[in-house]
């Protein structure tokens, strides 16, 4: 991978990182416990996605046992990538990924406004915090950083992919 590329790889992953620990603070902040069944809705939607997909991890099995145990591993490890799609997309297939990271990066995308509004309308209603002043900035820097990501990310896409070839010169690329 060129430096580039891994500039633009680190960019993308500070910035969406970043914007979602953010905004998962600002709401932890205003709402504590209700960050549980947030957590849990998210990694529930993107366990079942995952399992969807089937993962790499699928394969053959001759005995019944080894098939079951296979299926309780293979249940154990979506589960587990759908903890870590709590705050990060991991391709844990061989495809395209195109589309999954526009769905990934979507709902994200939808949280971290969702989480970072209800802390700006909480933080309003509050009597003695009422002007409090880095509320505004606050907002930006989700927005801001998860725009560097996502920018980063296609730029990586675009120029920098160890395929060597650009997006608009890879036919194969364009379609997923």
């Amino acid at each position: 991978m060129s430096a580039l590329g891994m500039l633009l790889q680190f960019l993308w992953h500070l910035g969406t990182t970043a914007a979602r620990l953010l905004a998962v603070a600002l709401f932890v902040s205003q709402f504590g416990a209700w960050l549980v069944p947030v957590t849990i809705g998210h990694w529930g939607v993107m366990t079942v996605w995952i399992m969807h997909q089937g993962s790499a991890r699928a394969g053959g099995y001759s005995e019944l046992a080894e098939a079951e145990a296979a299926s309780l591993s293979e249940y154990a490890f979506n589960m587990l990538v759908g903890a870590i799609y709590l705050v990060q997309f991991i391709n844990v297939k061989d495809e395209p990924t195109r589309y999954k990271y526009a769905w990934y990066y979507g709902i994200v995308a939808a949280e971290n406004a969702a989480l970072a509004a209800a802390w700006a309308l909480r933080l309003s209603e509050s009597a003695e915090l009422e002007f409090f002043p880095l509320r505004l900035p606050a907002l930006a820097a989700v927005l801001a950083a998860f725009a560097l990501g996502v920018t980063a990310m296609q730029l990586y896409y675009w120029c920098a992919h160890p395929s060597g070839r650009p997006l608009w010169a890879n036919k194969a690329a364009r379609c997923c």
